[in-house]
């Protein structure tokens, strides 16, 4: 009632966090268990607040968006959206790839930048190299790196998500080692992904260790690389 006698961007995210409080939906909680009836749940508020009744408030306001992307992302992912860990799956299918970027691709309506666009840029990133657009995801993770020299973001070098398939298993590639940095603990490397040949592809030693601890060498080929999305870019990793 309050949102139809008051209809404003403002009005519209009180009303749909406080009916996710109602419901016990936590889209930040990062050790939420969830539960299948609460798929029915936060389907509900989602379609109740995130409509076209009222799509021109919520996609000109970033913390709308915000909860609109996190809420999706519950919705298919059955956790919530957590970047303050590293090298997680997803379980998202093509077309809900698509639709994510779309709901993220709204933030370039809102005219100030801030901490809520920071995480819309991120997902479309990750979304856009899901969907196979690693040039777009590279261009959207730039201005992520371009904000972050004003912010305070942790961890930037690490891959927050991996590349998955629908069900939840990390996309596995092979890839060879092109060049390393002075010290071995970093270089480049081309990998194959689904046909596609990936050129300097960063990646960081010791996420590709093998056989004890052994640092990977220029020209070795590895069978078992997951590409991972962090803030700096795309990267090569083992799980």
């Amino acid at each position: 009632e309050s949102l139809n006698a008051k209809p404003t961007s403002a009005m519209l995210y009180v009303c749909a966090f406080q009916d996710c409080l109602k419901n016990n939906i936590i889209v930040w909680d990062k050790g939420l268990h969830w539960n299948d009836s609460d798929n029915d749940i936060v389907a509900k508020v989602y379609d109740t607040y995130f409509n076209d009744r009222y799509k021109e408030l919520f996609e000109c306001d970033s913390k709308c968006l915000n909860l609109q992307m996190r809420l999706y992302w519950l919705l298919c992912n059955k956790s919530p959206l957590v970047l303050s860990k590293e090298k997680q799956c997803t379980c998202f299918s093509y077309e809900q790839w698509k639709t994510l970027n779309d709901i993220c691709e709204c933030s370039k309506n809102v005219l100030e930048e801030n901490q809520k666009t920071f995480y819309l840029r991120y997902v479309r990133a990750l979304a856009q190299a899901q969907l196979g657009n690693f040039d777009i995801c590279n261009n959207e993770l730039s201005v992520i790196r371009k904000e972050s020299s004003e912010g305070n973001y942790d961890n930037l070098n690490i891959p927050k998500y991996l590349l998955c398939n629908p069900d939840g298993t990390p996309i596995k590639c092979k890839g060879e080692i092109d060049s390393m940095k002075p010290g071995n603990k970093s270089g480049y490397m081309k990998i194959n992904i689904n046909g596609r040949l990936l050129h300097r592809v960063y990646f960081n030693s010791n996420n590709l260790l093998v056989n004890h601890n052994t640092l990977p060498t220029k020209g070795q080929m590895i069978n078992d690389i997951c590409i991972g999305v962090g803030y700096m870019g795309i990267c090569a990793t083992r799980r």
